[in-house]
């Protein structure tokens, strides 16, 4: 399911079972509703989200250029997490099940926890990133 160029848009209704989510362009969406079979959410220039719900499925999350977005839940099944352009975005929890990590071009200040499972990280332009984390399964 995509959501494209919706301006106007402050929020989402729920819908039935959406397993793959793309939202985009969508500047005034404030927060997203729960959708506990989603596996893959793509979030792209909201710049109105602040928080995003639990996803107990979601394996894979990929965010860009959500500038109001200060923090994530622990999605404890989460594989895959690309991060581009979040300023104000902080800390991430330490996701259990994390295999790969991207993060780029995120100016706010960061610390990164110890992902125990990770086996990818790539990391750019993040210029207030203050901790790694120790790579343990690299």
């Amino acid at each position: 399911m995509s959501i494209r160029f919706c301006n106007l848009l402050e929020d989402l209704p729920t819908f039935p079972a959406p397993k793959e989510l793309t939202i985009g362009e969508c500047g005034r969406l404030v927060a997203l509703p729960a959708f506990p079979a989603l596996k893959e959410l793509d979030i792209n220039s909201c710049e109105g989200l602040k928080v995003l719900q639990s996803y107990p499925a979601l394996k894979k999350l990929i965010i860009w250029s959500c500038k109001g977005l200060e923090n994530l839940p622990t999605f404890l099944a989460l594989k895959e997490l690309r991060i581009y352009f979040c300023d104000r975005l902080v800390d991430l929890p330490a996701f259990p099940a994390l295999k790969k990590l991207e993060i780029g071009f995120c100016k706010g200040r960061m610390v990164l926890p110890n992902f125990p499972a990770l086996e990818e990280l790539e990391i750019d332009s993040c210029k207030g990133l203050e901790v790694l984390p120790r790579l343990l399964a690299l």
